[in-house]
């Protein structure tokens, strides 16, 4: 066997053992034990390397420990509901379960987040430079302190969204995990240089890049700040980007901790601390940063979105927008009514209903529709709310509580029924609103027409596949929707036909969760998309090559087309498109003519 010298001496520094060796042994297997047992054989040790690729790997070897972070201290005392916690300077945040003070957050200036995107410019060049593997670990540091500081990412996420504990280990700690796992995973495949066909120019290399745009401005909401704080950032840092992330206001306490967090990470791992930015305040923070990044990601509103386009117009930055959504969760006669009342319980009071994928009409057959409003009222009496409570948690701001008051109060006017809840909860200081249940609701009521982001259930008895296919399309959003049924293909013939960016079948709320796939939606609920190869590659600009295999096989133009051109050369042109492109009878008239014309010089 003749191995290169230097393979075998790298080989047996690494493994401690001659290759040739290794060989051998494996030759003396195939004759003792024949291929079957080798298959065998070689699909343990698959799963072996799979797992001690991790102690070879320097990506793998080379991952420090982060210093623990902690979460921050909180100041003592309660806010008053009366006053506005929004200063000139500084944002006063606390606990909507609990009305308890957590601390304040700097309101960032122009100047500031003006210089901030600078020095993020200067460290993305750097990092531009980075291969995969150097990425990967850096990544893979993050995970492995996330996964040991779980609590640290709960204990934020309830205090400062007072949602439950089960919702923040579900929305914040293991969609985090698994987006970082899944990016770590697939980064390099899905943006790595793409051959592509040269055509006909077969002398010829094509292939495309995905290049990082520098600067991603990644503005934020406030229903799940740990997540969108973290999973975004990750898919800018495989691109090859540096991020600038403006938290929303009404969740800024966890800003000091995602920016300690990074910075450690950063440091740790040998790269600038500029590369990624937290910051805090209101419009013209996240204007700043819009004017000052090269690429924008904004969830939020579409009113809020629509500014954010006019921004963007000014300096033509690329926008990705997640506006939100109107889901419909459509049950037909034949579906698992026990399945469909879990799910549905689940899609519309999960995070108190502030989550972009909640199901926000709900559309029962005649068929289902006795049954499933007796089974739903048995499932929400069974429901706690309240600070502590593992069931249905607070909202974020106070104006929400105002706006579904209203939702309520114009459906009942226009001939709505309240089930059970429709009104604040009056047990507790912070902000609840009961989970909800409206009957004898129609689409000339506004709780069926803008997005609630809410514990709001409404909903409507339908007759056929034709009535819930026109309803469910029958609004300006275009997220995701739903549907169960225990007979899949009619199922997935009205999820095919509902205008939305994703849909589920007996499920609800996968579209985040499936990683490959990529998530964001159609008419006001935006466009672009984050998660899955299109959102990796959203981060990136393509650049197309053409390049000759060899510097010899570079050509200018034919002859007659040359300058000065042939006063005839367009009719040579004319038989090598025919012969190209034609049927066989015209390729071989062309062919003659092309002929006829080289032999006689007429061209």
């Amino acid at each position: 066997h003749r191995w290169s010298p230097c393979i075998e001496r790298s080989w047996r520094k690494r493994m401690g053992i001659s290759l040739s060796t290794v060989v051998l042994y494996l030759e003396d297997i195939v004759a003792y034990y024949g291929v079957f047992h080798l298959a065998q054989l070689g699909l343990f040790s698959y799963i072996a390397w799979y797992v001690g690729k991790q102690f070879l790997l320097d990506e793998y070897r080379n991952i420090p420990n982060l210093p623990t972070v902690g979460v921050p201290k909180e100041e003592t005392g309660n806010v008053d509901p009366k006053e506005n916690p929004m200063g000139k300077e500084c944002i006063t945040c606390f606990s909507p379960a609990t009305m308890k003070k957590l601390g304040t957050a700097k309101v960032f200036s122009t100047a500031e987040v003006t210089d901030i995107c600078f020095r993020a410019k200067e460290a993305q060049k750097k990092w531009a430079k980075t291969t995969f593997a150097e990425r990967r670990r850096v990544l893979r540091t993050l995970l492995n302190y996330l996964v040991t500081h779980q609590q640290e990412m709960v204990e934020i996420s309830v205090k400062e969204t007072g949602k439950t504990k089960v919702e923040a280990i579900f929305g914040e700690v293991f969609m985090t995990l698994e987006k970082i796992r899944w990016v770590i995973a697939n980064g390099e495949t899905y943006l790595s240089s793409e051959k592509r066909s040269p055509g006909f120019m077969m002398h010829k290399y094509a292939w495309l890049d995905y290049v990082p745009y520098g600067t991603i401005g990644i503005i934020i909401p406030w229903n799940f700040p740990v997540h969108n704080g973290l999973s975004h950032i990750v898919t800018a840092l495989m691109a090859g980007n540096a991020a600038v992330v403006k938290v929303s206001e009404w969740a800024s306490w966890s800003r000091d901790w995602l920016q300690n967090l990074t910075d450690a990470l950063l440091t740790a791992t040998g790269h600038s601390k500029d590369l990624i930015q937290f910051v805090s305040g209101y419009g013209e923070t996240g204007a700043t940063i819009v004017s000052n990044t090269d690429k924008v990601l904004f969830i939020g509103s579409p009113q809020i979105g629509k500014k954010i386009l006019e921004n963007a117009s000014q300096t033509l930055t690329p926008v990705t927008v997640e506006l939100g959504g109107k889901d419909a969760f459509i049950v037909l006669d034949d579906a698992s009514i026990e399945v469909a009342v879990k799910m549905a319980a689940r899609g519309a009071f999960f995070n108190s209903g502030q989550n972009c994928l909640s199901a926000e009409r709900f559309y029962v057959f005649d068929g289902a529709y006795d049954r499933f409003i007796s089974a739903m009222m048995a499932e929400i009496k069974l429901l706690s709310q309240g600070p502590t409570s593992p069931d249905v948690g607070a909202v974020n701001l106070p104006s929400q509580i105002e706006k579904y008051k209203m939702l309520v109060e114009d459906a009942v006017t226009k001939g709505a029924k309240i089930v059970i809840g429709g009104k604040p909860n009056p047990n507790h200081a912070g902000y609840f609103f009961e989970p909800t249940i409206l009957t004898n609701v129609n689409h000339s009521m506004r709780v069926m027409q803008e997005e609630a982001f809410g514990p709001i259930m409404p909903i409507m008895r339908v007759k056929s596949d034709d009535e819930v296919i026109r309803l469910a399309n029958d609004t300006n959003y275009g997220l995701s929707c739903s549907i169960f049924s225990k007979n899949q293909p009619r199922a997935l013939a009205i999820a095919r036909s509902v205008e939305s960016g994703s849909a589920a079948v007996n499920d609800w709320g996968l579209g985040m969760l499936v990683q490959s796939l990529p998530f964001g939606g159609i008419k006001i609920s935006g466009f672009g998309k984050f998660g899955g190869p299109e959102g990796l590659r959203d981060f990136c600009y393509q650049k197309s090559y053409v390049v000759p295999i060899h510097s010899s096989l570079s050509f200018g133009p034919p002859g007659p087309t040359s300058f000065p051109v042939g006063l005839k050369a367009h009719f040579l042109v004319e038989d090598f498109l025919a012969i190209a492109y034609g049927q066989w009878s015209t390729k071989g008239q062309a062919l003659v003519s092309l002929v006829k014309k080289i032999v006689t010089r007429d061209v």
